[in-house]
Protein backbone atom coordinates (compact mmCIF):
# COMPACT_ATOMS: atom_id res chain seq x y z
CA UNK A 1 0.00 0.00 0.00
CA UNK A 2 1.37 3.41 -0.95
CA UNK A 3 1.97 6.06 1.69
CA UNK A 4 -0.62 8.35 0.15
CA UNK A 5 -3.29 5.63 0.13
CA UNK A 6 -2.42 4.69 3.72
CA UNK A 7 -2.74 8.33 4.75
CA UNK A 8 -6.13 8.55 3.06
CA UNK A 9 -7.37 5.44 4.89
CA UNK A 10 -6.18 6.82 8.21
CA UNK A 11 -7.92 10.11 7.50
CA UNK A 12 -11.21 8.33 6.65
CA UNK A 13 -11.01 6.23 9.82
CA UNK A 14 -10.27 9.37 11.85
CA UNK A 15 -13.28 11.19 10.36
CA UNK A 16 -15.49 8.19 11.08
CA UNK A 17 -14.28 8.03 14.65
CA UNK A 18 -14.83 11.76 15.12
CA UNK A 19 -18.29 11.48 13.59
CA UNK A 20 -19.19 8.64 15.94
CA UNK A 21 -17.87 10.65 18.88
CA UNK A 22 -19.86 13.74 17.88
CA UNK A 23 -23.04 11.70 17.41
CA UNK A 24 -22.52 10.19 20.84
CA UNK A 25 -21.95 13.66 22.32
CA UNK A 26 -24.74 15.42 20.36
CA UNK A 27 -26.85 13.13 18.16
CA UNK A 28 -28.92 16.13 17.05
CA UNK A 29 -25.84 17.53 15.28
CA UNK A 30 -26.27 14.96 12.49
CA UNK A 31 -29.57 13.18 13.11
CA UNK A 32 -31.57 16.29 13.92
CA UNK A 33 -34.82 16.99 15.71
CA UNK A 34 -38.28 18.44 15.15
CA UNK A 35 -38.51 22.14 15.96
CA UNK A 36 -42.19 22.78 16.64
CA UNK A 37 -42.73 25.99 18.66
CA UNK A 38 -45.66 26.08 21.06
CA UNK A 39 -48.19 28.81 20.17
CA UNK A 40 -50.96 30.29 22.29
CA UNK A 41 -54.49 31.18 21.12
CA UNK A 42 -53.38 34.50 19.60
CA UNK A 43 -51.11 32.90 16.99
CA UNK A 44 -52.66 32.04 13.64
CA UNK A 45 -49.63 30.10 12.35
CA UNK A 46 -45.85 29.90 12.57
CA UNK A 47 -43.63 29.72 9.48
CA UNK A 48 -40.22 28.05 9.67
CA UNK A 49 -40.99 25.10 11.94
CA UNK A 50 -39.69 21.68 10.88
CA UNK A 51 -36.75 19.28 11.05
CA UNK A 52 -33.34 20.78 11.90
CA UNK A 53 -29.90 19.72 13.06
CA UNK A 54 -27.95 21.55 15.76
CA UNK A 55 -26.57 24.86 14.47
CA UNK A 56 -28.75 24.96 11.33
CA UNK A 57 -29.91 28.48 10.55
CA UNK A 58 -33.57 28.96 11.56
CA UNK A 59 -36.00 31.79 10.89
CA UNK A 60 -39.35 31.54 12.66
CA UNK A 61 -42.15 33.98 11.84
CA UNK A 62 -45.30 34.20 13.94
CA UNK A 63 -48.51 35.39 12.27
CA UNK A 64 -50.71 36.99 14.91
CA UNK A 65 -54.51 37.01 14.85
CA UNK A 66 -56.39 40.29 14.72
CA UNK A 67 -57.12 41.50 18.22
CA UNK A 68 -53.90 40.13 19.72
CA UNK A 69 -50.48 41.68 20.34
CA UNK A 70 -47.28 39.64 20.05
CA UNK A 71 -45.28 39.68 23.29
CA UNK A 72 -42.31 37.55 22.22
CA UNK A 73 -40.53 34.21 21.85
CA UNK A 74 -39.71 32.53 25.17
CA UNK A 75 -37.73 29.51 26.39
CA UNK A 76 -39.16 26.90 28.76
CA UNK A 77 -38.07 28.89 31.81
CA UNK A 78 -39.94 31.98 30.61
CA UNK A 79 -36.85 33.90 29.48
CA UNK A 80 -37.53 36.33 26.62
CA UNK A 81 -35.56 35.32 23.51
CA UNK A 82 -36.88 37.80 20.93
CA UNK A 83 -39.61 40.47 20.93
CA UNK A 84 -40.29 40.76 17.19
CA UNK A 85 -42.51 38.34 15.27
CA UNK A 86 -39.47 37.03 13.35
CA UNK A 87 -36.84 35.15 15.35
CA UNK A 88 -33.58 34.11 13.66
CA UNK A 89 -31.10 31.83 15.42
CA UNK A 90 -28.97 28.69 15.15
CA UNK A 91 -31.01 25.60 15.89
CA UNK A 92 -30.92 23.85 19.24
CA UNK A 93 -33.17 21.14 20.65
CA UNK A 94 -35.23 22.90 23.29
CA UNK A 95 -38.88 24.06 23.53
CA UNK A 96 -39.71 27.54 22.21
CA UNK A 97 -42.93 29.37 23.00
CA UNK A 98 -44.67 32.11 20.96
CA UNK A 99 -46.88 34.25 23.21
CA UNK A 100 -49.46 37.00 22.74
CA UNK A 101 -51.78 39.13 24.82
CA UNK A 102 -55.29 40.34 24.09
CA UNK A 103 -55.59 43.83 22.68
CA UNK A 104 -58.25 45.99 21.02
CA UNK A 105 -58.89 45.44 17.32
CA UNK A 106 -59.55 48.58 15.28
CA UNK A 107 -61.23 47.26 12.12
CA UNK A 108 -61.05 50.33 9.87
CA UNK A 109 -62.31 50.47 6.28
CA UNK A 110 -62.38 53.46 3.96
CA UNK A 111 -64.17 54.45 0.82
CA UNK A 112 -62.41 55.67 -2.32
CA UNK A 113 -60.89 59.15 -2.30
CA UNK A 114 -60.01 59.14 1.40
CA UNK A 115 -56.63 58.63 3.03
CA UNK A 116 -57.40 57.34 6.52
CA UNK A 117 -56.12 55.43 9.54
CA UNK A 118 -55.67 51.72 8.88
CA UNK A 119 -56.73 48.61 10.78
CA UNK A 120 -54.52 47.60 13.65
CA UNK A 121 -54.50 46.10 17.14
CA UNK A 122 -53.62 48.35 20.08
CA UNK A 123 -53.19 47.71 23.84
CA UNK A 124 -56.38 47.86 25.90
CA UNK A 125 -56.86 51.41 27.20
CA UNK A 126 -54.61 52.94 24.54
CA UNK A 127 -55.41 56.45 23.32
CA UNK A 128 -56.18 56.28 19.59
CA UNK A 129 -56.45 59.08 17.06
CA UNK A 130 -58.48 58.54 13.88
CA UNK A 131 -57.41 60.62 10.90
CA UNK A 132 -58.95 61.12 7.48
CA UNK A 133 -57.64 63.27 4.62
CA UNK A 134 -59.62 64.06 1.48
CA UNK A 135 -57.87 62.95 -1.70
CA UNK A 136 -60.30 63.20 -4.57
CA UNK A 137 -63.56 62.77 -2.61
CA UNK A 138 -65.39 64.60 0.20
CA UNK A 139 -65.12 63.06 3.68
CA UNK A 140 -68.53 62.39 5.26
CA UNK A 141 -67.46 60.91 8.59
CA UNK A 142 -66.57 57.70 10.43
CA UNK A 143 -69.56 55.35 10.54
CA UNK A 144 -70.27 52.05 12.30
CA UNK A 145 -71.14 49.09 10.01
CA UNK A 146 -74.85 49.49 10.84
CA UNK A 147 -74.79 53.04 9.48
CA UNK A 148 -74.54 55.08 12.68
CA UNK A 149 -72.29 58.14 12.71
CA UNK A 150 -69.37 57.69 15.11
CA UNK A 151 -67.79 61.09 14.40
CA UNK A 152 -67.77 63.55 11.51
CA UNK A 153 -64.39 64.95 12.56
CA UNK A 154 -61.46 64.27 10.27
CA UNK A 155 -59.28 63.94 13.39
CA UNK A 156 -60.77 62.34 16.49
CA UNK A 157 -59.14 60.92 19.64
CA UNK A 158 -60.66 58.35 21.99
CA UNK A 159 -59.68 55.57 24.43
CA UNK A 160 -59.85 52.06 22.98
CA UNK A 161 -61.44 49.68 25.47
CA UNK A 162 -63.18 47.24 23.13
CA UNK A 163 -63.02 46.05 19.53
CA UNK A 164 -64.59 48.49 17.10
CA UNK A 165 -65.41 48.49 13.38
CA UNK A 166 -65.61 51.81 11.53
CA UNK A 167 -65.87 52.99 7.93
CA UNK A 168 -64.44 56.28 6.65
CA UNK A 169 -67.18 57.25 4.20
CA UNK A 170 -66.89 59.63 1.26
CA UNK A 171 -69.17 60.88 -1.48
CA UNK A 172 -67.26 58.85 -4.08
CA UNK A 173 -69.11 57.07 -6.89
CA UNK A 174 -65.86 55.79 -8.39
CA UNK A 175 -66.84 52.11 -8.39
CA UNK A 176 -70.32 52.65 -9.87
CA UNK A 177 -70.41 51.06 -13.32
CA UNK A 178 -72.31 48.94 -15.82
CA UNK A 179 -70.77 45.57 -14.97
CA UNK A 180 -73.21 43.22 -13.25
CA UNK A 181 -71.84 41.30 -10.25
CA UNK A 182 -74.16 38.68 -8.84
CA UNK A 183 -72.86 37.35 -5.55
CA UNK A 184 -73.99 34.53 -3.32
CA UNK A 185 -72.73 32.74 -0.22
CA UNK A 186 -71.74 29.10 -0.19
CA UNK A 187 -72.13 28.62 3.55
CA UNK A 188 -75.60 28.16 5.08
CA UNK A 189 -75.83 31.42 7.03
CA UNK A 190 -78.76 32.54 9.16
CA UNK A 191 -80.59 35.88 9.21
CA UNK A 192 -77.87 37.69 11.18
CA UNK A 193 -75.29 37.37 8.41
CA UNK A 194 -73.47 40.61 7.55
CA UNK A 195 -71.87 40.88 4.10
CA UNK A 196 -69.20 43.47 3.24
CA UNK A 197 -68.18 44.15 -0.37
CA UNK A 198 -64.76 45.68 -1.01
CA UNK A 199 -62.40 46.20 -3.91
CA UNK A 200 -60.13 43.16 -3.73
CA UNK A 201 -56.75 44.89 -3.86
CA UNK A 202 -57.26 48.44 -2.54
CA UNK A 203 -59.73 47.06 0.05
CA UNK A 204 -61.83 50.19 -0.43
CA UNK A 205 -65.30 49.79 1.06
CA UNK A 206 -68.16 49.59 -1.44
CA UNK A 207 -71.29 48.26 0.26
CA UNK A 208 -72.67 46.32 3.24
CA UNK A 209 -75.74 44.07 3.33
CA UNK A 210 -77.32 42.47 6.42
CA UNK A 211 -79.55 39.41 6.41
CA UNK A 212 -79.08 38.55 2.72
CA UNK A 213 -77.17 35.58 1.25
CA UNK A 214 -77.16 36.81 -2.35
CA UNK A 215 -77.37 40.08 -4.22
CA UNK A 216 -76.46 42.11 -7.29
CA UNK A 217 -74.19 45.16 -7.70
CA UNK A 218 -73.33 47.24 -10.76
CA UNK A 219 -69.62 48.05 -10.76
CA UNK A 220 -66.69 49.00 -12.97
CA UNK A 221 -64.37 46.21 -14.26
CA UNK A 222 -62.12 44.77 -11.57
CA UNK A 223 -61.94 42.16 -8.84
CA UNK A 224 -64.06 42.33 -5.71
CA UNK A 225 -64.18 40.55 -2.36
CA UNK A 226 -67.45 39.53 -0.70
CA UNK A 227 -66.89 38.76 2.99
CA UNK A 228 -69.62 37.28 5.18
CA UNK A 229 -69.74 36.83 8.95
CA UNK A 230 -72.57 35.49 11.05
CA UNK A 231 -74.31 32.46 12.56
CA UNK A 232 -74.70 29.33 10.48
CA UNK A 233 -77.94 27.35 10.47
CA UNK A 234 -76.30 24.76 12.76
CA UNK A 235 -75.74 27.45 15.42
CA UNK A 236 -71.97 27.83 14.97
CA UNK A 237 -70.21 31.06 14.00
CA UNK A 238 -68.96 31.19 10.42
CA UNK A 239 -67.18 33.42 7.95
CA UNK A 240 -66.17 33.23 4.33
CA UNK A 241 -64.70 35.40 1.59
CA UNK A 242 -65.45 34.90 -2.09
CA UNK A 243 -63.89 36.75 -5.03
CA UNK A 244 -65.71 37.98 -8.13
CA UNK A 245 -64.38 39.52 -11.33
CA UNK A 246 -65.95 41.89 -13.84
CA UNK A 247 -64.14 41.80 -17.19
CA UNK A 248 -62.97 44.88 -19.08
CA UNK A 249 -60.36 47.63 -18.98
CA UNK A 250 -59.43 48.21 -15.32
CA UNK A 251 -59.65 51.75 -13.95
CA UNK A 252 -57.57 52.64 -10.90
CA UNK A 253 -57.31 55.67 -8.66
CA UNK A 254 -54.22 55.98 -6.43
CA UNK A 255 -54.12 58.30 -3.42
CA UNK A 256 -51.05 59.03 -1.31
CA UNK A 257 -49.42 61.73 0.77
CA UNK A 258 -46.41 63.71 -0.41
CA UNK A 259 -45.28 65.46 2.76
CA UNK A 260 -48.42 67.23 3.97
CA UNK A 261 -50.06 67.32 0.54
CA UNK A 262 -52.55 64.67 -0.63
CA UNK A 263 -51.90 63.36 -4.13
CA UNK A 264 -54.08 61.36 -6.49
CA UNK A 265 -54.03 60.13 -10.06
CA UNK A 266 -56.17 57.88 -12.23
CA UNK A 267 -54.99 55.23 -14.66
CA UNK A 268 -56.61 52.68 -16.95
CA UNK A 269 -54.94 49.41 -17.87
CA UNK A 270 -56.13 47.77 -21.06
CA UNK A 271 -57.72 44.38 -20.42
CA UNK A 272 -55.48 42.64 -22.95
CA UNK A 273 -52.35 44.12 -21.35
CA UNK A 274 -53.30 42.82 -17.91
CA UNK A 275 -54.37 39.43 -19.29
CA UNK A 276 -51.09 39.10 -21.20
CA UNK A 277 -49.13 39.60 -17.98
CA UNK A 278 -51.33 37.60 -15.65
CA UNK A 279 -51.52 34.63 -18.04
CA UNK A 280 -47.84 34.72 -19.03
CA UNK A 281 -46.12 31.32 -19.07
CA UNK A 282 -42.74 32.89 -18.24
CA UNK A 283 -40.79 31.35 -15.36
CA UNK A 284 -41.79 33.41 -12.32
CA UNK A 285 -38.39 32.71 -10.76
CA UNK A 286 -36.35 33.67 -13.85
CA UNK A 287 -32.76 32.83 -14.63
CA UNK A 288 -30.30 35.67 -15.08
CA UNK A 289 -30.83 35.93 -18.83
CA UNK A 290 -34.63 36.05 -18.46
CA UNK A 291 -34.98 38.71 -15.75
CA UNK A 292 -35.35 41.68 -18.04
CA UNK A 293 -38.37 40.10 -19.69
CA UNK A 294 -40.40 41.37 -16.74
CA UNK A 295 -39.39 45.01 -17.30
CA UNK A 296 -42.42 45.97 -19.37
CA UNK A 297 -41.78 49.68 -19.94
CA UNK A 298 -42.91 49.70 -23.56
CA UNK A 299 -46.51 48.57 -23.10
CA UNK A 300 -49.27 51.08 -23.86
CA UNK A 301 -50.58 50.87 -20.30
CA UNK A 302 -47.24 51.68 -18.67
CA UNK A 303 -46.57 54.46 -21.18
CA UNK A 304 -49.97 55.94 -20.36
CA UNK A 305 -49.20 56.06 -16.61
CA UNK A 306 -45.71 57.40 -17.26
CA UNK A 307 -47.25 60.18 -19.36
CA UNK A 308 -49.55 61.11 -16.46
CA UNK A 309 -46.59 61.17 -14.05
CA UNK A 310 -44.59 63.27 -16.50
CA UNK A 311 -47.42 65.82 -16.69
CA UNK A 312 -47.72 65.96 -12.90
CA UNK A 313 -43.99 66.60 -12.50
CA UNK A 314 -43.57 69.05 -15.36
CA UNK A 315 -41.31 71.93 -14.33
CA UNK A 316 -39.63 70.00 -11.51
CA UNK A 317 -35.92 69.19 -11.42
CA UNK A 318 -34.88 65.71 -12.59
CA UNK A 319 -34.21 64.70 -9.00
CA UNK A 320 -37.64 65.89 -7.82
CA UNK A 321 -39.34 64.09 -10.71
CA UNK A 322 -37.57 60.83 -9.87
CA UNK A 323 -38.41 61.36 -6.18
CA UNK A 324 -42.10 61.87 -7.04
CA UNK A 325 -42.24 58.58 -8.95
CA UNK A 326 -40.40 56.78 -6.14
CA UNK A 327 -42.92 58.06 -3.57
CA UNK A 328 -45.81 57.03 -5.82
CA UNK A 329 -44.45 53.47 -6.02
CA UNK A 330 -43.62 53.27 -2.30
CA UNK A 331 -46.97 54.60 -1.10
CA UNK A 332 -49.32 53.10 -3.71
CA UNK A 333 -48.13 49.52 -3.23
CA UNK A 334 -47.95 47.33 -0.15
CA UNK A 335 -45.08 44.95 0.59
CA UNK A 336 -46.35 41.40 0.05
CA UNK A 337 -44.40 38.17 0.31
CA UNK A 338 -44.27 35.77 -2.65
CA UNK A 339 -44.87 32.75 -0.41
CA UNK A 340 -48.67 32.56 -0.95
CA UNK A 341 -48.10 32.66 -4.72
CA UNK A 342 -45.31 30.14 -5.20
CA UNK A 343 -43.95 27.01 -3.56
CA UNK A 344 -40.43 28.19 -4.33
CA UNK A 345 -41.06 31.41 -2.42
CA UNK A 346 -40.40 33.56 -5.50
CA UNK A 347 -42.97 34.92 -7.92
CA UNK A 348 -41.89 37.83 -10.13
CA UNK A 349 -44.66 40.16 -11.30
CA UNK A 350 -44.89 42.38 -14.34
CA UNK A 351 -45.26 46.08 -13.46
CA UNK A 352 -48.89 46.06 -14.63
CA UNK A 353 -49.68 43.25 -12.17
CA UNK A 354 -48.01 45.14 -9.31
CA UNK A 355 -50.04 48.25 -10.13
CA UNK A 356 -53.41 46.52 -10.50
CA UNK A 357 -52.84 44.33 -7.43
CA UNK A 358 -51.30 47.24 -5.49
CA UNK A 359 -48.56 45.09 -3.99
CA UNK A 360 -45.47 42.95 -4.37
CA UNK A 361 -42.05 42.38 -2.88
CA UNK A 362 -38.72 44.08 -3.59
CA UNK A 363 -38.20 42.87 -7.16
CA UNK A 364 -41.80 43.66 -8.15
CA UNK A 365 -41.76 47.27 -6.95
CA UNK A 366 -38.19 47.83 -8.22
CA UNK A 367 -39.22 46.64 -11.68
CA UNK A 368 -42.26 48.93 -11.52
CA UNK A 369 -40.21 51.99 -10.53
CA UNK A 370 -37.57 51.39 -13.20
CA UNK A 371 -40.22 50.77 -15.87
CA UNK A 372 -41.97 54.06 -15.09
CA UNK A 373 -38.89 56.29 -14.99
CA UNK A 374 -37.53 54.62 -18.13
CA UNK A 375 -40.83 55.31 -19.93
CA UNK A 376 -40.52 58.94 -18.76
CA UNK A 377 -37.13 59.24 -20.48
CA UNK A 378 -34.70 58.53 -17.62
CA UNK A 379 -31.91 55.97 -17.74
CA UNK A 380 -32.63 53.32 -15.14
CA UNK A 381 -31.14 50.08 -13.86
CA UNK A 382 -32.16 47.22 -11.60
CA UNK A 383 -29.74 46.47 -8.75
CA UNK A 384 -29.68 42.76 -7.90
CA UNK A 385 -28.07 41.55 -4.67
CA UNK A 386 -27.77 37.77 -4.83
CA UNK A 387 -28.89 35.61 -1.92
CA UNK A 388 -25.61 33.74 -1.66
CA UNK A 389 -23.78 37.04 -1.19
CA UNK A 390 -26.24 38.24 1.47
CA UNK A 391 -27.58 35.05 3.10
CA UNK A 392 -28.93 36.81 6.19
CA UNK A 393 -31.18 38.99 4.03
CA UNK A 394 -31.91 36.28 1.43
CA UNK A 395 -30.87 38.61 -1.36
CA UNK A 396 -32.51 41.86 -2.42
CA UNK A 397 -33.41 44.02 -5.41
CA UNK A 398 -33.61 47.78 -5.66
CA UNK A 399 -34.18 50.28 -8.44
CA UNK A 400 -31.87 53.04 -9.57
CA UNK A 401 -32.08 56.11 -11.77
CA UNK A 402 -29.30 57.94 -13.60
CA UNK A 403 -28.82 61.50 -12.37
CA UNK A 404 -25.97 63.99 -12.48
CA UNK A 405 -25.73 64.58 -8.74
CA UNK A 406 -27.58 63.75 -5.51
CA UNK A 407 -26.03 65.21 -2.37
CA UNK A 408 -24.80 62.37 -0.17
CA UNK A 409 -26.44 59.83 -2.48
CA UNK A 410 -25.22 56.26 -3.04
CA UNK A 411 -24.73 55.22 -6.65
CA UNK A 412 -23.17 52.70 -9.00
CA UNK A 413 -21.34 53.74 -12.15
CA UNK A 414 -22.00 51.98 -15.46
CA UNK A 415 -21.86 53.10 -19.09
CA UNK A 416 -20.46 56.42 -17.84
CA UNK A 417 -23.62 57.15 -15.82
CA UNK A 418 -24.27 57.40 -12.08
CA UNK A 419 -27.20 55.16 -11.13
CA UNK A 420 -28.50 56.33 -7.75
CA UNK A 421 -29.97 53.73 -5.40
CA UNK A 422 -33.78 53.81 -5.03
CA UNK A 423 -35.34 51.67 -2.30
CA UNK A 424 -38.94 50.86 -3.19
CA UNK A 425 -39.98 48.87 -0.08
CA UNK A 426 -39.76 51.73 2.45
CA UNK A 427 -41.80 54.91 2.07
CA UNK A 428 -39.40 56.85 4.32
CA UNK A 429 -36.39 56.51 1.99
CA UNK A 430 -35.38 58.89 -0.80
CA UNK A 431 -33.50 58.77 -4.07
CA UNK A 432 -29.86 57.99 -3.31
CA UNK A 433 -30.52 56.72 0.23
CA UNK A 434 -29.62 53.07 0.82
CA UNK A 435 -29.80 50.51 3.64
CA UNK A 436 -26.04 50.55 4.22
CA UNK A 437 -26.21 46.74 4.13
CA UNK A 438 -25.40 45.90 0.53
CA UNK A 439 -22.24 46.35 -1.49
CA UNK A 440 -21.75 44.31 -4.65
CA UNK A 441 -24.68 44.41 -7.08
CA UNK A 442 -25.46 43.06 -10.52
CA UNK A 443 -26.44 46.16 -12.50
CA UNK A 444 -29.07 45.51 -15.17
CA UNK A 445 -29.44 48.65 -17.28
CA UNK A 446 -32.79 48.99 -19.02
CA UNK A 447 -32.32 49.23 -22.75
CA UNK A 448 -28.84 47.66 -22.51
CA UNK A 449 -27.89 44.54 -24.45
CA UNK A 450 -29.62 42.39 -21.83
CA UNK A 451 -32.99 44.02 -22.61
CA UNK A 452 -35.06 41.61 -24.69
CA UNK A 453 -37.04 44.36 -26.46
Amino acid sequence: MSKSLMALCIFILFCGAMGSYMIAEDPDYFIGFELQPVADEGIERIDGAGHYCTDDYVRLTAHVKDGYLFTGWYDESGYLLEMSETYSFFAYNSPIYAKTERGVMLDLLRMDGILASVSRTVPIGDTVTLQAVESGSRFLGWYTPDGKLFTDKDEYTFVANEDISLIAKSDSTFFDGEGEMRWSLSEDFGEDVAVTITDRYSRYYIDRVVGETEGTLWLIPGEYSVTAKGTLKDGTQGSETRTYEIAGDIHRRYCWMLGDDPQSLEWTVEAQDYARCRESTADRFPDEDERMGFVDYRSDSIRSLASTLAAKTEGMTKLDRAEYVLKFVQKSTAYESDEPLSRSGEYWKYPIETLVQRGGDCEDTSILFCSLVKAMGFDAALLVYEGYDYPDEGGHMAGSVALDYVKGGSYYTKNGLKFYYCETTSDTMHVGEDWDEYDEATILVLGDDNDIY
